[in-house]
């Protein structure tokens, strides 16, 4: 019997409620892996009354009999992650044993975050989270960053380190005329972080590869949401790996066939966080409504998130891309209290109506959202006014609703 392999990803500019979901659905998985992003994300948790937020971990670490994977599509700030690790054990969740980190997988050092923090400061718009992720995929695609396996051999680390910080040195310097921190300062800052959590490297692929021949059950979970992939995302208003279901693939060696199971989360409504093009966003007091029942501030800066009504358009589109197999619908009680409801169902541009977003970014800013607007309700499946809400979603996306969950606590509501 072929062991089932899950993922579950975010549909939409991220914040959907993937977190919650993959904890929710903690039953069905043993092992859980982080295939793409940094510390620019953020999975938040309720534990009962205790919120939990992750942004490198995979969410299976807080099942005390599971595992978790960080793959090399991910670039790992050493000292978020030792952060981090400490949050889990003041609640007396131990990842040691369950915690293992491939040694293919690029760092984050001082002054990729340094860049990145000048950089969005100097040309603006873009509204980075400032974590050094841009910078430290870009070193990685010139071939010249440092995985952190390569740490084991100090001296051979130091040797590509200094290549590293002399190219950091003349972009920082030429660019914005500051200095970095001194070369053996940062280096031994990031060693002594390396030695504190190297007991937790593997080979991931073959880590991946033997529990599959084990028959565990595994789930890859994605950060962000497929609308910032950095190839088929809003361009250039995303993030800097693969959000979607082939950052999978890249990150573990798993072949696609293998991956028939993929979960796509989605709010009723639609936020985003940042600059970029937003066709439904909501500007008047809707928006500020929604924000407000929503709580919509981001889980890894505090920043308040844009938002609307929820976008077809877009949202088949992302089914596309990620290969969609059952769709999960969060935050229907925001919802509740509006006495209408709407939904664009498709665009207007330049006169002709169209019902997949434009390739580039710049034509959407220019659609007009056509809408269709449903008689409100209350999140209740027994509700005939979101049962016809959520039929039309699944008639115009072609993609069965398995479960639906309210803003708050753990757990998803599974549609029959």
């Amino acid at each position: 019997m072929e062991t089932e392999l899950i993922a579950i990803l975010g549909l939409q500019w991220g914040d959907e409620g993937k977190g919650k979901v993959i904890n929710a659905l903690k039953n069905e998985y043993e092992i859980g892996v982080r295939f793409q992003g940094g510390a620019n994300a953020g999975h938040t948790v309720y534990k009962g009354e205790d919120k939990i937020i992750l942004h490198q971990i995979p969410s299976a670490i807080l099942c005390t009999e599971k595992e978790a994977l960080i793959t090399c599509g991910c670039v790992l700030d050493l000292e978020a992650l030792i952060n981090e690790i400490e949050e889990l054990k003041k609640r007396n969740i131990n990842p040691e044993g369950r915690l293992f980190i491939d040694e293919r997988t690029p760092l984050v050092f001082d002054f990729h975050k340094e860049e990145d923090v000048l950089e969005n400061e100097k040309k603006g718009k873009i509204g980075t989270t400032g974590k050094g992720i841009g910078p430290a995929y870009r070193d990685l695609i010139d071939r010249k960053q440092i995985k952190i396996g390569e740490f084991k051999n100090k001296d051979f680390a130091y040797r590509k380190f200094k290549n590293l910080w002399n190219w950091a040195s003349e972009v920082i310097g030429s660019r914005f005329g500051r200095p970095v921190k001194p070369l053996d300062e940062v280096f031994e800052k990031h060693f002594s972080l390396f030695e504190k959590i190297k007991d937790f490297l593997t080979d991931g692929i073959i880590f991946l590869k033997e529990k599959e021949k084990q028959g565990k059950r595994i789930l890859f979970e994605g950060a962000q949401g497929a609308l910032l992939d950095i190839l088929l995302g809003t361009y250039p208003y995303v993030t800097s790996s693969h959000t979607i279901t082939g950052g999978i693939l890249l990150s573990t060696g798993v072949p696609p066939w293998r991956i028939r199971r993929i979960i796509g989360v989605m709010k009723c409504y639609t936020t985003r966080v940042g600059e970029g093009p937003f066709p439904t966003e909501e500007k008047s007091e809707i928006g500020e409504i929604l924000r407000e029942k929503g709580q919509e501030f981001g889980a890894t800066t505090g920043r308040p998130r844009r938002c609307g009504w929820l976008d077809l358009p877009l949202l088949k589109y992302a089914i596309r891309i990620t290969g969609t197999t059952e769709l999960v619908i969060t935050k229907l009680d925001v919802l509740s209290g509006f006495k209408k409801v709407k939904v664009c169902t498709e665009y207007e541009l330049e006169g002709r109506k169209i019902e997949f977003p434009p390739a580039l970014s710049d034509e959407l800013y220019r659609v007009k959202p056509v809408y269709k607007e449903f008689e409100g309700f209350e999140p209740d499946e027994k509700d005939k006014n979101l049962r016809k809400f959520l039929d039309f979603i699944e008639k115009e996306t072609g993609t069965k609703i398995t479960y639906i969950s309210a803003s708050k606590g753990e757990e998803i509501k599974k549609v029959s």
